[in-house]
């Protein structure tokens, strides 16, 4: 998994993220086509953005059908003037057809008058195929940016002949038609994606008598090789004239197509833009729309020149030849020294590198991408080389329906090979025959002994094999060979070590509830019923201090506020993965779906630090509201502010963009922040929570306490047991975000998240009873820092792994790892101390409105 800010997604801890399985509206479901099946293209209405008044496509004397059925139309339709026809436009699939003949006709005075009327105010034919509509591609001024798609064709033009002045009126009358289809299992099974056409004028001619659909145009002639490619030789509209109506039909599959994502390394932590390499480039890079949690993590997913069709495999196909300048040398080397990968995707699934065990019956392991190059040395030589990968053999993994003998991509496998490519003659382009790799000959590619080495002004021939492969996984479990657990044991051992700690804290808690605190209380209950009451000892002697107001009260209730919005997000996104609402298909939707999150539990946020704020007696709410709203957030966006500018130092791909910035901070600002202030409205509202014992005017004075309770000593013991309720966990976790490897096991982290809720509780319920019984009722602050300083324990754990397991040699990729961990730990600090705090806060409240006080 490549993640460029890993602590906004650290606490739910998971790589890759889920999206929703595709469904079909009704009436819409995909129609399957096999070859040499009829397809009919029907005729809606005229339109015309100028008149707004629709026609029907056969009010113009247009070819006909000898029948005109009308399809049913539904009241939306009727009421938008749609009157769907059949046609004379009849083909069979993956049949192409050449100049064909739909009819021949003659134009009255009307006829040509009413076409010269409807070219005049722009009127277009409009066509449906298969429940497409059918639309002209036009292609922009700037040609690497895509074309857009005007729907229907104009009935005609206008315009001049050559030397001449008068305004000529030219009917279209040769439409060439291109059907797209995406083939699911073979060559004669497909669904049709688009349906273009390209109008053309053509004053058509023939020789001898006219033989209906038989006869021989001169115009158009597919065995002369004469096919309308232009309007040079337009048809003008006259009474008496007559025009002969052809088409073209032509077909076109909707490849695999192979997009490309960022470059990613475990050492620099760095992602780059593939085409930020000298890799072979299409014509036009077209990025694919990124949702906020994949510009967040680094991604960006563009098209590749890495294109073959469904079960067709190919050997030795030429993708580029490039030649390398000195930057691009040196850029290809560092790359390489820095172990960075390339990550594709196919159909929603990332490219892996199989490796198998040392242990033959264990599974295969999958890396993550393929590493850009090797390092090495000749034979017999101690000079170290840089070497490409410039051969990849893809497996494409896919599963048939046996019913509908359709297939669908399960797997997306390469192996990479480096290979010095050999050629005679002239380069040819795609088409130059291969020495070093040629099917013809059977010479493939099939190791590296023969490496294409790194060097400026050196040339390179990128080439790719492509194999298909049935699979028995089905499509609904293809993703669980990528998040395989191998070692599923140490969870469960990291879940068994948690519940002990667990176990050990729960019996400290029930013997002081069931055994002190009961005898306790049934001892004070019985002194306050006897007239000669002793003097008051223990946790009760403190009982007119206990809910006195800390200092910096309102900072407690920021804090507070801050942890119950956290801990809400969290509780709510893992309810969904748990539910199976996330899926690793879905790149970013997880830090997406956490970001929003964030910024709807605003509203407990306010809600939570209000109703604390007037149980203080404080007053000024507004001012609470505001730095609740803005402690936290503003503190973790000041760091990554600062951490994504030393991105953007870098030139890498992780930095985020501005209009990205700017969206978190209309987020921010004018989602989060207006509901905070709601939800500290309705909690201010409320009545204050009143304490169970009354609050004396004088505090009284806290005695010297022993070293272990000492408030530095207390805090730094209760943060250990819920750190150490979590950390063998929390290696997997970083071992997911640093080393990019996948983690998608919910069930665990959802164990993992409710033990450490309880062992936070009773950690700090201990330390607080063991505190008020040493007559200190300081507890407010200490309960939140006792859970909270697990956070400390956490950084330090980081700062191990970063020495221990990451190979991070960069002054940049360090200051991004510990950046990203003290924003982790900061989250950590704030989740862990409110749910300590709460804790206490419900402890103190139960055993103080259990006794009877004066």
């Amino acid at each position: 998994m490549a993640m460029t800010h890993p602590a906004l997604l650290f606490l739910l801890l998971v790589t890759c993220t889920g999206a929703a399985r595709g469904f079909y509206l009704p009436g819409v479901a995909p129609v399957d086509f096999r070859k040499n099946d009829l397809l009919t293209v029907q005729v809606s209405q005229l339109s015309s953005i100028k008149t707004q008044l629709p026609y029907s496509y056969y009010s113009l004397p247009f070819c006909g059908p000898d029948t005109i059925i009308n399809s049913a139309e539904n009241l939306g339709e009727v009421l938008r003037g749609d009157r769907i026809e059949n046609s004379l436009y009849v083909f069979e699939m993956m049949e192409p057809k050449l100049c064909q003949i739909a009819c021949k006709i003659v134009l009255t005075q009307q006829e040509a008058e009413d076409f010269r009327e409807k070219i005049e105010d722009d009127y277009r034919v409009n066509m449906i195929l298969d429940n497409l509509p059918m639309v002209v591609p036009i292609k922009r001024l700037d040609k690497e940016a895509p074309p857009y798609y005007q729907q229907g064709f104009h009935v005609g033009v206008k315009g001049y002949y050559a030397g001449a002045k008068d305004v000529k009126y030219f009917i279209h009358n040769h439409l060439s038609f291109l059907v797209k289809y995406n083939k699911d299992a073979h060559a004669n099974h497909a669904r049709i994606v688009a349906f273009e056409v390209m109008p053309y004028s053509v004053k058509h001619e023939y020789d001898g008598d006219w033989k209906a659909n038989a006869t021989r145009l001169k115009t158009c002639n597919p065995h002369s090789r004469r096919l309308v490619v232009s309007s040079d030789w337009p048809q003008e509209i006259e009474a008496n004239k007559e025009i002969i109506f052809t088409y073209d039909v032509n077909f076109e599959s909707d490849p695999l197509a192979v997009k490309v994502n960022q470059l990613s390394s475990i050492k620099t932590q760095l992602p780059y833009s593939y085409y930020s390499l000298p890799f072979c480039r299409p014509g036009t890079i077209v990025d694919s729309a990124e949702n906020l949690g994949e510009v967040l993590r680094g991604d960006r997913i563009e098209n590749s020149l890495y294109v073959f069709e469904m079960m067709e495999p190919r050997l030795c196909q030429i993708v580029c030849r490039i030649t390398l300048g000195q930057d691009e040398a040196r850029d290809l080397k560092e790359k390489i020294d820095d172990e960075y990968r390339i990550n594709m995707i196919l159909d929603n699934l990332p490219l892996v590198v199989p490796i198998k065990r040392l242990d033959q019956e264990a599974p295969t392991v999958y890396q993550q991408g393929v590493h850009v190059g090797i390092k090495g040395q000749y034979s017999g030589s101690k000079e170290e080389k840089h070497f490409i990968h410039n051969h990849f053999t893809f497996l494409v993994k896919y599963h048939k329906d046996a019913n509908t003998d359709l297939a669908r991509i399960v797997a997306f496998e390469v192996k990479p090979f480096s290979i010095k490519h050999e050629y005679d003659g002239d380069w040819k382009g795609n088409s130059t025959p291969l020495k070093t790799c040629d099917p013809h000959s059977r010479r493939l590619v099939v190791d590296s002994d023969s490496p294409q080495e790194v060097e400026a002004s050196q040339e390179i021939v990128f080439t790719y094999d492509v194999n298909f492969e049935e699979s028995p996984i089905k499509w609904a479990s293809r993703w669980d060979t990528y998040l395989l657990m191998a070692d599923d044991q140490i969870h469960w051992f990291s879940i068994v070590n948690s519940l002990m700690i667990v176990l050990f804290l729960s019996g400290m808690v029930a013997m002081i509830m069931l055994r002190t605190l009961y005898r306790d209380i049934s001892k004070y209950n019985q002194l306050e019923d006897q007239e000669d009451a002793q003097e008051e000892t223990g946790w009760k002697l403190v009982h007119g201090d206990v809910f006195r107001p800390p200092v910096n009260a309102d900072l407690l209730c920021i804090y507070v506020g801050t942890g119950v919005q956290f801990f809400g997000m969290l509780l709510v996104t893992l309810l969904f993965a748990i539910l199976g609402l996330l899926s690793p298909s879905n790149r970013g939707g997880l830090m997406t779906a956490m970001l929003l999150l964030w910024v709807f539990m605003g509203l407990f946020a306010g809600y939570s630090s209000s109703r604390l704020y007037k149980m203080f007696k404080g007053s000024d709410w507004k001012n609470v509201t505001i730095k609740t709203a803005l402690m936290f957030p503003g503190t973790v966006f000041a760091i990554f502010f600062v951490l994504n500018a030393l991105i953007w130092g870098e030139k890498s791909s992780g930095a985020v963009p501005f209009t990205t910035m700017f969206a978190l901070v209309l987020l921010w600002f004018g989602i989060s922040m207006p509901l905070v202030f709601v939800g500290s409205y309705l909690g201010f509202k409320k009545p204050a929570i009143e304490d169970p014992v009354r609050t004396n005017k004088i505090p009284r004075a806290i005695p010297e306490q022993p070293w272990y309770m000492n408030p530095v000593v207390s805090v730094l013991i209760g943060g250990i047991l819920p750190f150490g309720a979590v950390f063998i966990e929390l290696f997997f976790i970083l071992t997911s975000i640093w080393l990019h490897q996948f983690y998608y096991i919910f069930g665990f982290l959802f164990l993992v998240f409710v033990i450490l809720i309880l062992t936070c509780a009773e950690i700090t319920i201990v330390l607080c009873y063991f505190q008020l019984c040493g007559e200190d009722y300081q507890w407010w602050w200490r309960s939140y820092l006792t859970s909270g300083s697990s956070a400390l324990y956490l950084f330090l754990y980081a700062t191990f792994y970063f020495f221990t397991k990451l190979e991070i040699t960069k002054t940049v990729s360090g200051v991004l790892y510990f950046g990203y961990m003290l924003i982790a730990s900061y989250a950590f600090f704030v989740l862990t101390g409110t749910i300590g705090f709460y804790a206490c806060f419900w402890f103190t409240r139960l055993i103080y409105s259990s006794v009877k006080i004066d």
